[in-house]
Formats: C-alpha cells, sequence, structure tokens
C-alpha cells in the first residue's frame, strides 16, 4: 500500500474518532440534560394539572353545600363595605397565598348559575363580583387562597376560575409562576330604606 492511501486511512480514523467522542460528551452534557428538564417540567404540568383538578373539586363541593346551610343569611351582612372587602377578601388571601396581585375589578351583579335552596329567598340579597387576576409560584398557594374565602364567616359563592400554566401551549419557558383569573362573589342585604 502506498504512503498516501495510508495517510489518508489514518486521517479518516482520526476523523471518526474525534467526531464519536465530539458525539458522546454532546450528547452527556447538552441532550441528556435537556431531555431530564423536559421530563421534570412535564412531571410538573401533571402534578399541577391533578392540584388544578382536586381545587375544581373543592370549589364545586363548597358552592354546592353553602346554600343548603341553614345559617346562609347569617353570613350575609347588612351593607356592603368596599373597604372590608378588599382588606379581608382580597389581600389578606392575595399574602397568604405569597401571589402577586395583578387587577382586580369589581361589579353589582347576581351569579346566574347559582342555586339557592328552596327554603331561603334571594329577596333584598345583592352580590358584588369580585374579578382578580394574580400569579403564584404553586398550586399550594392557590388552595390556601381559596381555603382562605371559603372558611370566612362571609357568604362567598365563587365563580370561574382560570389558569395559565407556564410553558403552556407547548413552549418550554424559565417562567414557573402560574396565571390565575378568578371571579367570586359577596353577598349583602338591599339596604330597606
Amino acid at each position: 500500500m502506498s504512503k498516501k492511501y495510508v495517510i489518508r486511512l489514518l486521517i479518516w480514523f482520526l476523523l471518526v474518532v474525534i467526531l464519536s467522542i465530539f458525539t458522546y460528551y454532546n450528547k452527556v452534557l447538552f441532550i441528556n440534560p435537556l431531555n431530564q428538564s423536559i421530563t421534570d417540567l412535564e412531571q410538573k404540568e401533571k402534578i399541577q394539572l391533578s392540584t388544578l383538578e382536586d381545587i375544581n373539586n373543592k370549589i364545586f363541593e363548597y358552592n354546592l353545600k353553602l346554600y343548603d346551610d341553614n345559617t346562609i343569611k347569617q353570613m350575609i351582612p347588612d351593607e356592603y363595605d368596599e373597604n372590608e372587602t378588599l382588606q379581608f377578601f382580597v389581600y389578606r388571601p392575595i399574602n397568604l397565598a405569597e401571589a402577586k396581585l395583578l387587577g382586580i375589578n369589581t361589579e353589582d351583579v347576581m351569579p346566574e348559575n347559582i342555586n339557592w335552596s328552596n327554603s331561603k329567598s334571594d329577596d333584598g340579597v345583592m352580590a358584588k363580583k369580585i374579578m382578580i387576576t394574580f400569579e403564584i409560584q404553586d398550586m399550594s398557594n392557590l388552595s390556601t387562597f381559596i381555603d382562605e374565602l371559603a372558611e370566612s364567616v362571609r357568604c362567598v359563592y365563587f365563580g370561574n376560575i382560570n389558569f395559565t400554566l407556564p410553558g403552556e401551549k407547548g413552549l418550554i419557558s424559565t417562567e414557573t409562576k402560574i396565571k390565575i383569573t378568578m371571579d367570586y362573589y359577596l353577598f349583602y342585604m338591599k339596604p330597606t330604606s
């Protein structure tokens, strides 16, 4: 074999070895950690979705049993106090849930799908709809927010709740906060005069 062919063979052999080593380290250093990160994100999303389902069930059960309670009239104050509402039914739950408030809006409207029990009457009962948007770090914080409202002595009815998870719509994101948009209703009695 001529010297020329031996040199070519050696060069090809070295190129194959170098490319093999480069491919191996590329896989170890970049591809495996990326795959692990994607797997971790998928696992975290599954846990969050399971928690969301539990929260939705909790809200449904709370709304369902609240209006069968005989003490409903005791849970509705005689008048609406905006300062009290903001303090105890917006800012306090936000702080306890370690959330960041993004927006709040209120409106005088009665929920359409409320099921007052037969023994109760909604005569004289008015509602204030609170529409709130906030960010939380963890789903357990959302549960804390909802528990704070549900355990209050005030009659609260939960309406819609929407979630935007980090990396939703197939995008990989380094953002870890969950954006929540929800509305709930606080009741009060219509002034008699």
